[in-house]
């Protein structure tokens, strides 16, 4: 409506024209910023649906978006934690609640309002699983939903699990929170209370509910223990990257691809594949082993870069 104008008839429209009107997408949090061409590639598959229903029911007998190819975006190298910088990280963390919060972030790949949203109900200490799954909202508790509405059962390793039996033990019988029934596991008293003011609000002004609504100020911690854990990262580090780093350890763990997409929740195998998968030093060093591997030898040391891959003193980690 606002691209071509309320008199534009839809059958008008040409696929030159809805080319365009793609290419024309704006960011609307961001002003004049552009589409990235991720989301211009959904738009393109939601308007190519749209129009698709629309001659199925006998409204039109063209899709002008039915030509229009998807373009694959550029793939932006983001940085693989080491095991010592992961060590130096949860060891920098003070707060035993945050530990938690990386070790699950890292170990199960759960988005961080899935994780802020957790309660001690969802996790099974005896099967060593938590499961992600809708909720319905209350008066004191907000609504949580799955995005793509696909609830998960994730395995848990040991070293969460220790974290999480400490976490457990601190929280007394006598906590107000515990009293009230609200046993968030990431949330302190005071974050429960700026959550449930937060919901409230939004309930009187009939506004819909996000599950970001739960998490407050982690990047910025997460920033501050990565410069006190001595982290140099070479590529993209946020805390989304705790979340590929989790893909990356399952797919490196020998998970068939259906598994990671599964624990990741993703919707399509391509999008774990095209964003939270790349190769590193561990399979360059693999592949030049099995290479040698055809020449009888099982390690072969050359001098520069590879020789220290193939020797395993690439450095940390």
């Amino acid at each position: 409506m606002e691209f071509f104008g309320g008199k534009v008839l839809l059958s008008a429209i040409e696929p030159q024209m809805a080319e365009r009107f793609i290419n024309a997408q704006r960011n609307r949090k961001v002003k004049d910023k552009p589409l990235s061409q991720q989301s211009k590639n959904q738009l393109v598959r939601n308007s190519k649906s749209l129009f698709a229903a629309a001659i199925e029911w006998g409204y039109l007998d063209k899709n002008p978006f039915r030509s229009l190819r998807e373009t694959k975006p550029e793939k932006r190298r983001w940085h693989r934690l080491t095991a010592n910088e992961i060590n130096d990280l949860l060891n920098t963390a003070r707060n035993l609640r945050t530990k938690v919060f990386y070790a699950l972030a890292l170990t199960t790949g759960a988005r961080f309002g899935e994780l802020f949203s957790l309660m001690w109900s969802d996790i099974d200490f005896e099967r060593g699983r938590i499961l992600i799954a809708n909720r319905e909202g209350t008066g004191e508790l907000p609504p949580f939903k799955v995005k793509d509405h696909e609830q998960r059962n994730i395995p848990l390793c040991e070293t969460a699990i220790t974290l999480l039996t400490e976490l457990q033990a601190q929280v007394a019988e006598g906590h107000p929170l515990r009293s009230l029934g609200l046993q968030y596991v990431l949330l302190s008293e005071r974050g429960f209370e700026r959550v449930k003011a937060k919901w409230q609000a939004l309930r009187k002004q009939g506004k819909p509910w996000q599950n970001r609504y739960m998490v407050n100020n982690v990047l910025r911690n997460f920033k501050l223990h990565c410069q006190r854990a001595g982290i140099k990262p070479i590529h993209a580090l946020t805390l989304h990257t705790l979340r590929k780093n989790a893909a990356q350890f399952m797919a490196d763990s020998g998970l068939p691809q259906n598994a990671v997409t599964e624990y990741m929740g993703h919707a399509r195998a391509q999008t774990t594949q095209q964003y939270y998968s790349q190769t590193g030093e561990l399979h360059d060093r693999k592949l030049v082993q099995a290479m040698d591997g055809l020449f009888g030898r099982e390690k072969k040391y050359v001098s520069g870069t590879y020789g220290a891959i193939l020797s395993g003193s690439e450095g940390k980690g």
